[in-house]
């Protein structure tokens, strides 16, 4: 695992023939290395909760923020379409936490997020679920009435067309609308311009709150094309695809971890438009790409 990380953040890559020409051997050949990687990636399975509660434990809080959305790719004919959810750490970023694939193309359905749900579930306890984001995709009265009963805190986007009550959304006008739900609690739709905010507590900070669902694009954005390329894995097993993930999430982690602390020493440009230059997860990569290219210089 320690080898293929490090292989991950030299080669950029998740491509297996890439990865395995940066293991560090001088007696074994690179199509021997490629053949242990393989082997690896077909009898090693994580265990989804205990990485899950492993993962968490780096970051203890009393109260967690989780984001649910979908990442796709097409290798060859097949359609690869996985169902994540990921949990914010320091208001920065977002690593995945939970994953399966979805052995179809298109949006999850009420059935799947709900799965998706119960298996956190299994790694905290509700109370310690500050908020759930989603975005338009995942609405539906079955699977917003599961997280009501189950109290559940939720911030979700709807289209302008998606109802609140009996009215589409784009019929209200600016700010903040409640309703009783059929399971007797309270939400509200929040409305500013074209955004029309669902939400079930605190609803003058939910368009605000909703901003943060972005972090998991930056995340898939440093998962695929600024950062390992996910979309070249060869890899088409769901199995060995999980795999792959919860070796990505640890990569993240590390990323981020001497990004933030790279950051402090020197702060990120800031562009006009208020967004870093680079991103933290990007700033780590480059640091730790370049000290392990330079390793040898130093012994």
């Amino acid at each position: 695992i320690a080898q293929f990380i490090i292989g991950l953040i030299e080669s950029r890559s998740v491509n297996l023939t890439k990865v395995a020409n940066k293991f560090k051997s001088e007696s074994t050949k690179p199509e021997s290395i490629y053949r242990r990687i393989q082997i690896f990636f077909k009898e090693c399975q994580f265990h989804r909760i205990a990485f899950a509660k492993l993962l968490l434990s780096l970051y203890p809080q009393s109260k967690y923020t989780f984001i649910i959305d979908r990442t796709n790719w097409k290798f060859g004919k097949k359609e690869i379409n996985f169902l994540v959810l990921a949990v914010l750490i320091d208001e920065e970023v977002a690593i995945p936490l939970l994953f399966f694939e979805l052995d179809k193309d298109g949006s999850s359905n009420t059935e799947e997020r709900i799965n998706l749900i119960k298996l956190l579930l299994e790694v905290v306890k509700k109370e310690q679920i500050e908020d759930i984001r989603a975005d338009r995709e995942f609405v539906g009265d079955d699977w917003l009435d599961y997280l009501q009963e189950n109290g559940i805190n939720f911030t979700i986007r709807m289209k302008s067309e998606h109802h609140f009550g009996r009215a589409q959304c784009k019929e209200f006008s600016e700010g903040i609308h409640k309703r009783i739900d059929c399971c007797g609690k309270m939400s509200w739709l929040c409305v500013k311009k074209n955004w029309f905010i669902l939400t079930n507590h605190s609803p003058e900070k939910a368009i605000e709150r909703y901003k943060g669902r972005w972090k998991i694009e930056n995340l898939f954005g440093f998962l695929k094309s600024r950062g390992f390329n996910l979309e070249d894995t060869h890899l088409k097993d769901s199995q060995k695809l999980c795999t792959l993930l919860h070796l990505l999430s640890l990569v993240a982690i590390w990323c981020y971890e001497v990004g933030k602390e790279q950051n402090k020493q020197k702060p990120i440009k800031i562009k006009k438009h208020g967004r870093r230059a680079k991103s933290i997860f990007r700033l780590g990569l480059d640091f730790l790409s370049n000290a392990l290219a330079n390793l040898d210089s130093l012994f």
